[in-house]
């Protein structure tokens, strides 16, 4: 099971941060607040770490990090779950966030990659979204308070370009929720994982389901 984890991955995304160098992906799972996280690292430095419900063997988190160009250990970026909010560290940062500024969620459903936008007070009408070098969303604003640009990572890692007619939003009070459309290929990876883990779920303690602290490696 976990070779076909491993292997998943691998072709999701593309990409070892321990100080043994691997060749190859090396997937590790730990069982843990009712989750079963797998841990990834990549010959190249990079990690991800996704988190599944162990009731509903949804994806309810998935987060990435580069090595930084000094070899040192990157920031985690969160890609889907609720992006953590910094804590204003009077040593190290200038200004303080704002618990007003719009912030940027990521909660996919089977059919759709998606996101919402919060804290979006302005009206309907100014939102203009749109699909920029076949790689990314843009979300702009006509009033000129709002710009950001969202990249689809899982699209990126496997090389397939946006389009207009996949793409869908709408505004609804103070959030702005945006729908790509996943490809049929997105769509197997993911279905295939999703069994998988339900298989591993499914065949811990003999039946009788994970346990907090169920720690499995792959062959090696």
């Amino acid at each position: 099971v976990m070779d076909i984890l491993q292997n998943l991955v691998k072709a999701q995304q593309g990409g070892n941060a321990g100080n043994k160098k691997r060749d190859t992906p090396y997937t590790t799972s730990i069982v843990k607040d009712g989750t079963r996280k797998f841990h990834t690292t990549n010959p190249d430095g990079s990690e991800m770490v996704e988190s599944y419900d162990i009731k509903t063997n949804k994806l309810v988190e998935r987060k990435s990090r580069k090595p930084t160009t000094l070899g040192g250990e990157g920031e985690w970026v969160i890609e889907i779950g609720h992006n953590q909010i910094k804590r204003f560290n009077e040593s190290r940062d200038l200004i303080a966030p704002s618990s007003t500024n719009p912030i940027l969620v990521r909660q996919d459903t089977d059919l759709s990659f998606q996101y919402f936008i919060r804290n979006c007070v302005w009206p309907s009408k100014v939102y203009k979204v749109s699909i920029e070098n076949d790689s990314e969303i843009v979300v702009r604003t006509t009033n000129k308070k709002y710009f950001k640009r969202i990249k689809i990572e899982d699209m990126n890692r496997a090389n397939i370009p946006l389009r207009a007619t996949d793409l869908f939003y709408e505004h609804k009070g103070t959030t702005l929720t945006i729908r790509y459309s996943k490809p049929t290929q997105i769509r197997k990876v993911e279905a295939e994982k999703k069994h998988q883990v339900s298989k591993m779920n499914s065949n811990s303690n003999n039946g009788q389901g994970p346990r907090d602290g169920d720690v499995q490696c792959p062959n090696q």
